[in-house]
């Protein structure tokens, strides 16, 4: 989906249902966020992945997300550092969003979710209903996949990339 795509979804579904995102992983203590739409990287892949680009858990408001601190290596791996995940046992009642979008201006990475604890009421009435919204904002469902309007309209200057970059383009999705 493109960007406008991603908003309009987004904003039907936080109008919908009282929710907060957390990111899986971060290096500035607990962070919620209360507008997806806001995020600095919204609508953008920047890893060329369909995996790791931008990881939240998703929760109603009246729900704790709760954290945990764990130690690993830096990025040049010279010392240990701190990081803080939301990636904890306790956290049962939420689904997980990795955020795709546009990946060198004309490859789009899919926006996945999902969650291991479908069977609890309160998940499965966030997952269907971002489910629902998606939908309502896709001209076409292709392998699972919805096709957003924008990103449906501009088909013909995209790369529909399901895995990564560097994977063979028969792989891709392809749209009619």
């Amino acid at each position: 989906m493109e960007k406008e795509d991603l908003e309009n979804t987004f904003m039907q579904f936080q109008n919908n249902l009282q929710v907060y995102y957390a990111p899986t992983y971060s290096d500035n203590g607990p962070v919620t966020i209360a507008d997806i739409t806001q995020i600095a990287d919204f609508g953008i892949n920047f890893r060329g992945s369909h995996i790791g680009n931008n990881q939240f858990r998703v929760f109603f408001q009246n729900t704790q997300c709760v954290w945990r601190q764990y130690q690993c290596p830096s990025s040049d791996n010279k010392k240990m550092i701190t990081r803080n995940t939301t990636f904890c046992d306790e956290n049962t009642e939420l689904i997980v969003l990795d955020l795709g979008g546009i990946y060198k201006e004309n490859i789009i990475f899919p926006t996945e979710i999902g969650t291991i604890y479908y069977e609890n009421e309160n998940v499965k009435t966030l997952f269907n209903e971002l489910k629902k919204c998606f939908r309502k904002n896709s001209k076409k469902t292709v392998n699972g996949y919805f096709i957003g309007n924008k990103a449906f309209a501009n088909r013909k200057i995209y790369r529909f990339c399901t895995i990564d970059i560097k994977s063979p383009q028969e792989f891709d999705l392809k749209i009619d």
